[in-house]
This record gives structure tokens, C-alpha cells and sequence, in this order.
């Protein structure tokens, strides 16, 4: 594989995106039929899904998988959560009569209680764009629309 190609196919941290990999390009990845890691050649790109590899070990031509079949991706991997307080201590002391009703259109602040017809009470913990709004409830942590513009 080019330098150019090393470049391109490996993140600052050293890990492969597969959204830059190109035709010819080499990775290593799951191969099903060795059952483990194994240097592939990138065969076909077919967006929006995976590209398909050929083995260089045993020829067998499937889809690049960067993690082991089963496995999940380790939390380093996942998006922060913000750090929210344990259920009875976040609607400690608080009035539900004050939330205010969700309502796909609404706008929401971090720390606003809000009554969903479904959740029940919730409590805004993140915003971090203008459409969605991650709530804690007492059944567990929900990300939803607001301001979003009806048809």
C-alpha cells in the first residue's frame, strides 16, 4: 500500500475509516472463513454499505469488517454521555404540576423538566444541536426532536 493510501485510510489514531477506503487499498480486517484478522484488498466500493474485500490468505471475498463478529465497540469508542445524577436525586424535591409538555416543536434548556405523554417526568440533560435534546426519565436516558417544523 502507497503512503497516500495509508493516509487515507487510517485516522489520527492510528484506526481505519471505512468511508475513505479506495479500490486496491489494504486493511486489515475480520476474515469469516480464517475466523480472525487478516490483510484484505479493498475489491469493491458499494455505498452506503460497507466495501467488500478479498482475503490475501484464503481468497474468500466478503464485506471489511474492522471488530470481530459478536464483539461491541469498547466505551472509549461511543459518544460521552453527560454525567447525570441517579434518577431520585434528579427529580428530588421537584414539583411535576411545573414541567412543562414535550411537544415535537418545543424548544428546550439543559436543567428544563418536561412531562411526556409516554416517559412521564424527564429532566433535559444535553443539547447539543438545535433538533434533538437528550432527557433522562425514570425508564432511562431518551434522545428527542424539538423545534422541528411541522409539515
Amino acid at each position: 500500500m502507497t503512503d497516500a493510501a495509508k493516509k487515507a485510510t487510517a485516522s489520527p489514531s492510528g484506526r481505519v475509516n471505512i468511508k475513505t477506503l479506495q479500490v486496491d487499498d489494504e486493511v486489515n480486517c475480520w476474515c469469516g472463513k480464517c475466523k480472525g484478522f487478516r490483510a484484505h484488498k479493498v475489491k469493491t466500493l458499494q455505498p452506503p454499505k460497507p466495501p467488500k474485500s478479498v482475503c490475501l490468505t484464503c481468497r474468500a471475498v466478503h464485506q471489511v469488517r474492522l471488530q470481530e463478529p459478536g464483539t461491541k465497540k469498547s466505551r472509549s469508542d461511543r459518544k460521552e454521555m453527560p454525567d447525570v445524577p441517579p434518577w431520585p436525586e434528579l427529580v428530588a424535591g421537584v414539583d411535576p404540576d411545573t414541567a412543562s409538555s414535550y411537544h415535537i416543536m418545543g424548544n428546550f434548556e439543559i436543567g428544563e423538566l418536561v412531562m411526556h405523554k409516554s416517559f412521564g417526568l424527564g429532566c433535559v440533560i444535553a443539547v447539543p444541536t438545535e433538533q434533538r435534546a437528550q432527557m433522562s426519565f425514570e425508564s432511562g436516558v431518551k434522545w428527542l426532536l424539538q423545534n422541528h417544523a411541522g409539515r
